[in-house]
Order: C-alpha cells, then sequence, then structure tokens
C-alpha cells in the first residue's frame, strides 16, 4: 500500500514548557510556540528538533510576558492577557482565540499543516464574512479574498494590474470577520 505524499504534523506525543511559552513533539515533526508580548505569539513549525531563531524581518525578542499552560486531554491552552491558544493533540492544530473566546483565527481540521516533501503548507479555515487585507505592493482589489499571490520579490517594469510578484514582498495580512480582526506574518524568505 502506497503511503500518501502528504504528511500532516501529526499527533502530539509530548510536550515541554519553557520560559516564554512550550515546545512539542508530535509523531512527525516539533512545534514551538513563544510569547513575543500578551497580544503576539509566534508558531514556528519544523521537521526537525531544531528552531532556527535568525529572522531577517523581526528583531524583537521574546518577552516575559505572563503566560499559563492548560493540559487537557484532547488539548493544550496557552493563555496570555489577551489571547488564548488551544493546541489540538490529534493531530495537532491551532486555533486562536482572543480572551472573550471570539474565535480569531483556526487551522483547518482536514488539513492543517502538512509537509509534502520540502514544501510546507498550512491551510486555515475562512470564517464567515472573513476578508483579508495587506500583503505588501500587490495589485488588484484591497480585499485579497478569494486571490492568490506570491511572495517574492521581481523587477516588473511596466507591469499591468493583475501582475504578481511586484518590487516589494511584506508577509503580512490581516484578517477580519465579525468585527473581529487578527494580523498574521510569515517570516519566511522563500518563495510562497
Amino acid at each position: 500500500m502506497q503511503s500518501s505524499l502528504s504528511k500532516r504534523l501529526g499527533i502530539l506525543q509530548s510536550f515541554k514548557k519553557t520560559e516564554n511559552g512550550l515546545i512539542g513533539k508530535t509523531d512527525t515533526g516539533h512545534f514551538r510556540i513563544r510569547t513575543f508580548s500578551p497580544s503576539v505569539l509566534q508558531v514556528t513549525i519544523s521537521e526537525s528538533d531544531a528552531f532556527e531563531d535568525f529572522s531577517y524581518a523581526v528583531i524583537e525578542t521574546p518577552s516575559s510576558t505572563a503566560f499559563s499552560i492548560t493540559e487537557g486531554h484532547d488539548l493544550l491552552m496557552v493563555k496570555t492577557p489577551m489571547l488564548e491558544l488551544i493546541i489540538l493533540r490529534n493531530p495537532v492544530s491551532f486555533i486562536f482565540k482572543n480572551t472573550k473566546g471570539d474565535l480569531l483565527n483556526k487551522d483547518d481540521e482536514g488539513l492543517g499543516t502538512s509537509w509534502i516533501g520540502e514544501q510546507v503548507t498550512a491551510y486555515k479555515e475562512l470564517q464567515e464574512g472573513e476578508r483579508f487585507i495587506g500583503l505588501g505592493e500587490k495589485t488588484g482589489p484591497l480585499d485579497r479574498k478569494g486571490h492568490g499571490y506570491q511572495n517574492w520579490n521581481s523587477d516588473a517594469y511596466a507591469y499591468h494590474s493583475g501582475a504578481d510578484p511586484l518590487y516589494c514582498s511584506f508577509p503580512f495580512y490581516i484578517g477580519i470577520h465579525q468585527n473581529i480582526n487578527y494580523g498574521i506574518f510569515l517570516d519566511n524568505t522563500f518563495q510562497t
């Protein structure tokens, strides 16, 4: 029987609390959660147990933000004064909520984060009425929903209204739904 080409992050095997968050091990990979402030969490996912800390874009370092970790049968919860990160155990996926319990962002239950060879995919669940803005210098409408974009730089002299990529890559977007907003910054120098 042939195995699937796609490999999910997998089932949580173990985790340990760190000074700024936690490190988790699954049956197929590893993840790290770090607190940068009460409203900023960093999620890093790797096939190995090595996490690269160098960044061309992020100069801030994790802070001594107060946080707690609660362990449940099916999940872990990392809570700061402004955010709740629910980490489902099987398979590992991430759900972000504010402290009122409002859903901010959620991994897609069927796809989540996966590897296809050396490529990494991260699928998010679209919320009712959700819209997206950002992504740096891009042509097209302000609302990015329903469009695909490359995070890459190109010298695009005399570009047309649908050209992509252009001169400036900024892998940050804001999601807006039900009078709630959040931001995701993909700290990645590779073409995405």
